[in-house]
C-alpha cells in the first residue's frame, strides 16, 4: 500500500507539473497574441489586404483590363503592398523577440511542439503541402481566382486547429472566420472570377483588420478588470 500510495502521489505530481507547464506556455502565446506589436501587425496587414484588392478591382472595372491601368497607378499599388509587407514583418519580429524574453527555451517553436502532441504536429507539413499543391494546380490550370478560397480555407483550418490545441479561442475564432468565408466565396468566385479581388478584401482584409481591433478592445477590457 505504501508503494502504491507513493506511485499515486508521483503520478499526481507529474500531472500537476504538466498542467503548470502547459498553462505557463499558453500564457506566453497569449502574451504574444495580445502584444501591441502583433495587434499593429494585424491592423497593417488587414488595411493593406482590404485596400489594395479593392483598388485593383475598381481600376480593372474602370479601365476594362489590368494592362490598361496606368503604369503609375499599378506601381503605386505595388509599393503599397511592399510597404505593408515590410511593416508587418518588422512588427512581427518585434513581437517575437519580446515574447522570447519571457522564455528560457531557444525558440517559441519548441514551446509550441510541447503544447501540441507530436502526432498532431506531424499533420501540419502534409496539410500545408496539400494547400500548396492546390495553389500550384489552380495556377497551372489558369484558375488563379480559386487560390483565394484555397488559402482562406487552408489557413482557417490551421489557425482553428492551433487555437484548439493551445486553448486560444481568439485564434480559433479567426480561423473559423477564414475558412467559413472561404467556403462562402467559392460559388461567387466561380461565377465571376474578378470577384476574387473583392473576396480577398472581405476574407483577409476585413478579417485581419477586425481581428486586430477585437484584440485591442478585448485587451483594454481585461486591463480595466
Amino acid at each position: 500500500m505504501t508503494n502504491e500510495h507513493l506511485d499515486l502521489n508521483e503520478l499526481l505530481e507529474d500531472v500537476r507539473r504538466i498542467k503548470s507547464t502547459i498553462k505557463q506556455n499558453a500564457y506566453i502565446f497569449q502574451s504574444l497574441l495580445y502584444s501591441l506589436a502583433l495587434k499593429l501587425a494585424f491592423l497593417i496587414a488587414g488595411t493593406t489586404a482590404m485596400l489594395v484588392p479593392f483598388l485593383y478591382y475598381s481600376y480593372i472595372q474602370q479601365y476594362g483590363d489590368y494592362t490598361a491601368v496606368p503604369a503609375k497607378t499599378r506601381l503605386s499599388l505595388i509599393l503599397i503592398i511592399v510597404a505593408g509587407t515590410v511593416l508587418v514583418s518588422i512588427v512581427k519580429f518585434i513581437a517575437y523577440f519580446k515574447a522570447k524574453r519571457l522564455i528560457s527555451q531557444p525558440s517559441i517553436l519548441k514551446i509550441f511542439s510541447r503544447l501540441v502532441s507530436r502526432q498532431a504536429l506531424a499533420l501540419y507539413p502534409g496539410f500545408i503541402a496539400t494547400i500548396l499543391f492546390f495553389v500550384v494546380f489552380f495556377i497551372t490550370q489558369d484558375n488563379n481566382h480559386f487560390i483565394v478560397p484555397t488559402l482562406a480555407i487552408g489557413m482557417g483550418i490551421v489557425f482553428s486547429m492551433i487555437g484548439s490545441f493551445i486553448s486560444l479561442p481568439d485564434l480559433l475564432f479567426l480561423g473559423s472566420y477564414l475558412w467559413l468565408t472561404g467556403l462562402l466565396s467559392v460559388p461567387f468566385i466561380n461565377k465571376d472570377p474578378l470577384a476574387s479581388l473583392l473576396w480577398t478584401s472581405v476574407i483577409f482584409g476585413l478579417g485581419m483588420l477586425g481581428f486586430g481591433l477585437y484584440l485591442i478592445i478585448k485587451y483594454r477590457q481585461e486591463k480595466g478588470h
